[in-house]
Formats: structure tokens, sequence, C-alpha cells
């Protein structure tokens, strides 16, 4: 049976929580009002914890894009980070890995990356950050962008991060 991945996108958003949240150490649910957080609830306190790790769980891959979806951890999120590589090889055979960007102050559980090069490996990884500090960078996810006519010269990473979403959870 094939697989629908638009049913497979709605079903892993309904596990994961939809967005940064506000979480107070103690648990309790925070006030929708984002101006009053800090007064109800303080960021110095010792039991607030770095975040935890997240799950890139899709991607969708074009010639000159890609699109990024991932989970949110249970701690408070301020905001995401991301860093992505170039692969590239060179003779004779050698892979080596190159910076192309690191993105800060992401607020949501996605994000585009456009101007990539066709028929290339990219790789990237995501990390959320608090006022405690960083969490724990994401397994590193790669994809190959297909050339102009949209066809793949590789597998990309959608079909193993599912798998390992899924594996997590149950």
């Amino acid at each position: 049976m094939p697989l629908d991945f638009a049913e497979l996108s709605s079903a892993i958003h309904k596990l994961f929580l939809t967005g940064p949240k506000k979480v107070c150490s103690s648990g309790d649910s925070l006030p929708s009002d984002s101006n009053s957080f800090h007064n109800w609830c303080s960021f110095n306190e010792p039991s607030v914890k770095i975040p935890g790790p997240i799950i890139i769980y899709q991607t969708l891959v074009y010639p000159t894009a890609i699109k990024v979806y991932w989970t949110c951890p249970a701690e408070d999120v301020e905001s995401f980070e991301m860093e992505f590589y170039e692969l590239v090889t060179t003779p004779p055979n050698s892979v080596q890995t190159e910076l192309c960007g690191q993105i800060w102050d992401i607020m949501q559980q996605s994000l585009e990356l456009h101007n990539l090069t066709p028929s290339t490996e990219y790789m990237f990884k995501i990390r959320t950050i608090n006022d405690n500090g960083p969490g724990q960078w994401s397994d590193v996810c790669k994809v190959v962008t297909p050339d102009r006519c949209g066809k793949n010269q590789a597998k990309w990473g959608l079909l193993k991060n599912i798998y390992s979403v899924l594996q997590k959870c149950f």
C-alpha cells in the first residue's frame, strides 16, 4: 500500500506538540498571555531544564529548496537553531562537509531553505534554545536535492526519519 504523506504528516502533527511553549518547572499550565509569563513563573528556578532533543520527522525536497519539519520537546523553548552543510566530493573520492549556514531565532517548527544547488547532498541538524542554554542537536538528516527536472539522484531521509520518530514514540 503506498504511503499517504498528507495523512502521515497530519498524524505526526497530532502526536507532537505544535510549537515552542513556555512551561513552568512545576509542570503547571501557563496563561496564554505571554506578557504575564515572567510574573507567573520565573526562569531563575534551578529546576528549569535545558530543552530535550527534537526529531526531524519530515523533509520536502525540491531542486533548489528544502522544507524541514521537526518536533518540540516538553521543556521550555524560546527558539530553534539550525545548521546545514553541503557534502562535497573531491578527488580521489574524498567526501567533506562544508558549512553552508547557521540560522538562529527560528520561532516555528518548520523552515524552508532556498537557493540550494540541484543534485547536491545536504545535511542539517536542529536544536532548541531556552534561557538555560542550547539543547542537544537532533540527529543529522541527509537529503539530496533532485536535478532540475525533479528526479532524485539518491534516496532522501524522509522514510528513515518517520521510522525513527515512530520507533521512539511507540
